[in-house]
This record gives C-alpha cells, structure tokens and sequence, in this order.
C-alpha cells in the first residue's frame, strides 16, 4: 500500500489533527531554529559570511534596462 494510499485510508478527524500537527511542527521549526543554532554554536562566523557570494540587487522600477555584462554586446548591435 502506498504511502498517499495510506493517507486517504484515514478518518477525517484523524487527517484534521495529522495536518495539524505537520502545521505546528513547522512553526515550531521555524521560531526554534535560531535559538536552537546558537545553542548547538552553529551560527556562521564573519570569515562563513564574507565568503557567501554578492547579491546585486537591480532596481526594475525605472523600466526594463540591460545587464552590465550585456552592454557592450548591446551597444554593437
């Protein structure tokens, strides 16, 4: 029996309060998870943070505009 066999072969009530659960375990997951890192000292250090890549953020509200890394191919056009 598949495991989503086994799923629709539950009562009502019993899918309300398993979904429930899933739903409670996720926030619990979410708002311990920080607290639970620092305890364990699993948060990263500055050395970790300086070697995560560069995000560039482009501003779209000016309309469409072309990447740097496009623009001299752009401009031969």
């Amino acid at each position: 029996m598949t495991l989503w066999k086994s799923y629709q072969a539950l009562s009502s009530n019993y899918k309300l309060v398993f979904g429930a659960g899933m739903v409670v375990w996720g926030v619990v997951g979410l708002t311990m998870t920080d607290t639970i890192e620092e305890k364990l000292g699993l948060t990263p250090s500055e050395e970790d943070l300086k070697r995560l890549p560069k995000i560039q953020v482009i501003d779209r509200s000016a309309g469409p505009t072309v990447p740097p890394f496009l623009q001299s191919r752009n401009d031969k056009q």
